[in-house]
């Protein structure tokens, strides 16, 4: 049986109720070709790939003196043909208005039919650029969509009122989203900043921050000295058929379920069987336990907090257990560090498969305090992550109620 096809979307806003209509994107967008400069004077822009917009191009290399250029004005939407797939969408902002490109990056005039906020977000959605671009590229993925097949491509749209509606909707989530962003990243840069500043810099013995009562000089110390590590033996390690499905063993974690902060992620995990579990105590995770990944993504640095199920580890991964009195954050952050991160790339070279031996791990040395220093250190950036986590769980809620509604506004 054919697939029914979809009339409406399955949200609509109050008093909106006619099936949307099956037009093209030239009923809105006539191409915009006015004549600009060359190359070599052009102040040029560019659309960045997956909805980022559209931005100033960077002119370290001055373009042609043959090159033709075209002038470009803001609230015009533009793609970039060879990356249609790539979802290289944008509207051009009001800070570039007169700015220019190449044929390359065509740019349009919307008319007053269309939204302009709507159609970037309909052109957006991978049901669109993915669909028809596949088409229109067959398996030739760096040929050019031109403006024709472009304007000619199938959508469906409801009338301008309903189009601002949506727009409206979706604008103010994106403003929403966009401040979070701001936040997340001032947040990243706070925490950068005063990480120079509280740990001491390259051959130095004292960070140029302190708390106060602090004087001392802090001291080198080998990472064997401080913490317990240990990792999977060889012979215990796990085959396919050792997964089991969650509720039937414990967690298995590998490099891929830590973030980029240094979050262990509690989703999507591996599980083994609890016979395998059981088999190697040694490496049954608890709290406030570090993970090193010692191949492939070697340095990947993740702090277990809120273990919330029985778990080990992967033989990528060596697990660093902090001594008593010693604190685990504290040391974590201190592993996370440019200077520790240079030693462990300076041991491994350019090896095609790296690989660090836990005996040169434990070998490795960093600056150490002593332990009332290391707290105050620790509890501090253990609260400022807190913080950072909190606003990034926000921006992924955003990120989700925004993905609901495209899927949901839009047929």
């Amino acid at each position: 049986m054919a697939k029914e096809e979809k009339k409406a979307p399955k949200l609509r806003f109050n008093g909106y109720t006619n099936d949307w209509e099956h037009v093209k994107p030239k009923k809105y967008l006539k191409i915009s070709k006015v004549p600009g400069s060359n190359g070599l004077i052009a102040k040029k822009l560019t659309v960045k790939l997956w909805g980022k917009g559209v931005v100033e191009k960077d002119t370290t290399f001055n373009g042609s003196e043959n090159t033709k250029y075209f002038t470009r004005k803001s609230g015009q939407l533009m793609y970039g043909k060879l990356d249609f797939l790539h979802a290289a969408f944008g509207i051009v902002p009001q800070n570039l208005n007169n700015y220019e490109s190449t044929a390359d990056s065509p740019a349009f005039d919307i008319n007053d039919v269309g939204d302009r906020i709507f159609l970037i977000n309909y052109f957006l959605r991978p049901e669109f650029y993915l669909k028809n671009g596949e088409k229109a590229n067959g398996s030739r993925k760096a040929k050019r969509i031109h403006e024709e097949t472009f304007l000619n491509m199938p959508m469906q749209a409801p009338i301008k009122s309903e189009q601002e509606k949506i727009a409206k909707t979706l604008n103010s989530l994106n403003n929403t989203i966009q401040l979070h962003e701001r936040k997340c990243e001032e947040l990243a840069l706070i925490k950068k900043a005063l990480l120079q500043k509280l740990f001491p810099k390259k051959d130095e013995i004292k960070p140029e921050v302190r708390y106060k009562n602090f004087s001392d000089a802090w001291e080198q110390r080998k990472l064997g000295e401080v913490v317990n590590l240990r990792g999977r033996i060889g012979f215990r390690g796990y085959k396919q058929t050792d997964l089991v499905d969650k509720g039937q063993g414990a967690i298995s974690f590998s490099p891929a379920d830590i973030d980029e902060f240094g979050n262990v992620l509690n989703c999507n995990n591996k599980y083994i069987s609890w016979a395998k579990y059981d088999e190697s105590p040694e490496i049954q995770i608890a709290q406030g336990d570090i993970l090193f990944t010692k191949t492939a993504s070697i340095g990947k640095i993740g702090y277990i907090t809120k273990l919330r199920e029985k778990a080990t580890i992967n033989p990528q991964i060596a697990l660093i257990t902090p001594l008593k009195n010693e604190n685990g954050y504290f040391i974590f952050l201190s592993l996370r560090l440019d200077q520790f991160t240079k030693k462990v790339r300076n041991i491994i070279g350019g090896s095609s498969v790296p690989t660090l031996s836990q005996e040169k791990l434990k070998l490795l040395t960093f600056m150490y305090p002593d332990t009332s220093e290391q707290k105050e250190i620790g509890d501090f950036f253990k609260q400022l992550d807190s913080l950072i986590a909190l606003h990034q769980r926000k921006l992924e809620k955003l990120k989700q109620l925004k993905k609901f509604l495209l899927q949901n506004m839009f047929i």
